[in-house]
């Protein structure tokens, strides 16, 4: 009876370790071959912030075991280990979560490296981590291997033999796992490497069913986001899981001070970025953003309307930053304000409102059916590709005379040019580009006058 005592305590305290809710203490005797699970993990720990560059988003994929919970143990604990850390980054475990589903990996299933890295680059990881294990008889075999994605070379590859410890078996003894093959640990009790009755049974059933039903070829689709440009993105590509598509060009999309600079899984480009021409695997259903580098232009600079640009405003408020003036060759000669007195309500003075002054104008002149010439040249104007041309403000057009005019810069004249802001029925602002006087002279609108467009951009 004594001896019969003895052997059922440590089954009692295995027992009492499932039903804590936790897996259970893990314990072993001293003479058993291997190490512990936690000295494992703080080992592949240790190697993985000596090896990895600090700061890098680490996905931890999966851990080949034949039961879900002992994988699930061994990347929550190494996720612990990690972040208590601090010198790497994890992968959000929902974000993560949410991929494995969608591409059907399991925790516990055996994930090749190529869809490994694809998974990694869907989550803008750097690195990702999976692991194996296998049943040697006296001891188990923990394999963790962490790959660099940007350069696809194993920077960590940690290698443990794992102590039967009462931890690890009840683990492996949950189930719930896909096993990894010959040699991985039998979560039924059996031999390593030799599948029971039921699974060759279920083996059989299912071979039988492919044989009557082949499945279908899984296929999945990369499309392309123009990520904010005018234009049409390239066709989205769907294709067989496995096979590789060429990273295609532009296409016609176009962004006014962007210039193209590939593709990359995140619309802010933190996520991977993949140049015209590269061969992508498609492994999964994936959406990549054009990525655009934005061209900063000084005044005097060519701009994309093939204008001369006079101003910058430093930032996007209102949708645009820069204005850029029509060449000389644009030029409108001799031209009314107005044929006629009327008021049109294009009062606006500041820098940024001689676009809204024109529609006024135009908008005036045909309610009243009076001809207003210098705002329709501007605004019927088509040169570089836009027809977004209208006639400047009383300050658009000061910032003309200054910053281009006194530099000897757009070939403008000396003489009266018009604004587009008006004082009354009768008057409007005008300039004089000879001294940069700004005059509001009685009844001027029938004076003809010389005009230059602008646009915004």
């Amino acid at each position: 009876m004594k001896k019969m005592a003895f052997c059922i305590v440590p089954l009692i305290m295995a027992i009492m370790g499932c039903a804590s809710g936790g897996a259970p203490a893990e314990t072993t005797n001293s003479s058993s071959p291997g190490m512990e699970l936690d000295a494992a993990i703080k080992q592949a720990t240790a190697q993985m912030e000596t090896k990895i560059p600090s700061k890098t988003m680490v996905a931890l994929v999966s851990v080949a075991s034949p039961s879900t919970a002992f994988s699930t143990q061994v990347l929550q604990r190494l996720e612990v280990a990690i972040v208590s850390s601090g010198k790497l980054v994890v992968v959000d475990r929902a974000n993560l979560d949410k991929v494995r589903a969608e591409q059907g990996f399991q925790l516990s299933g055996e994930v090749d490296d190529e869809s490994a890295k694809s998974i990694g680059k869907l989550l803008g990881a750097g690195a990702i981590v999976t692991g194996s294990l296998t049943d040697l008889g006296d001891v188990y075999s923990l394999t963790l291997k962490a790959i660099n994605i940007d350069t696809a070379t194993v920077a960590v590859s940690y290698l443990a033999d794992l102590t039967k410890s009462a931890r690890v078996e009840t683990l492996l003894a949950s189930g719930g796992g896909a096993a990894s093959g010959g040699g991985t640990a039998s979560a039924s009790g059996g031999q390593p490497g030799r599948p029971s009755a039921q699974a060759v049974s279920t083996e059989k059933s299912a071979a039988q069913t492919k044989t009557a039903e082949p499945a279908a070829p899984v296929r999945f689709t990369v499309t392309f986001d123009a990520n904010g440009a005018s234009g049409g993105a390239p066709p989205e590509q769907t294709v067989q899981n496995g096979e590789s598509i060429t990273i295609p060009d532009k296409g016609t999309m176009a962004r006014p001070r962007g210039t193209f600079g590939g593709w990359n899984t995140r619309t802010d480009g933190t996520g991977t970025l993949y140049v015209v021409g590269d061969t992508f695997i498609v492994n999964f259903n994936i959406q990549l953003y054009a990525q655009w580098i934005e061209k900063v232009y000084k005044i005097g600079d060519t701009g994309p309307a093939g204008g001369i640009i006079f101003y910058d405003k430093g930032n996007d408020s209102g949708g645009w930053r820069y204005l850029e003036a029509a060449p000389a060759s644009t030029e409108g000669k001799a031209l009314q304000w107005s044929v006629s007195f009327f008021d049109t309500g294009a009062i606006g003075v500041e820098v940024g409102t001689g676009k809204q002054n024109t529609r006024n104008i135009m908008d005036a002149s045909v309610q009243a059916a009076v001809n207003a010439p210098a705002a329709r040249f501007c605004d019927r104007l088509e040169y570089g590709g836009y027809d977004d041309w209208y006639l400047p403000s009383k300050n658009e057009l000061g910032l003309m005379y200054m910053n281009l005019k006194v530099d000897g810069i757009g070939g403008f004249s000396g003489e009266w040019y018009w604004s587009s802001s008006e004082v009354n029925g009768g008057i409007a602002w005008e300039q004089r580009f000879s001294n940069g006087h700004q005059s509001d002279d009685w009844r001027n609108k029938v004076n003809g006058r010389p005009v230059r467009a602008i646009r915004q951009f």
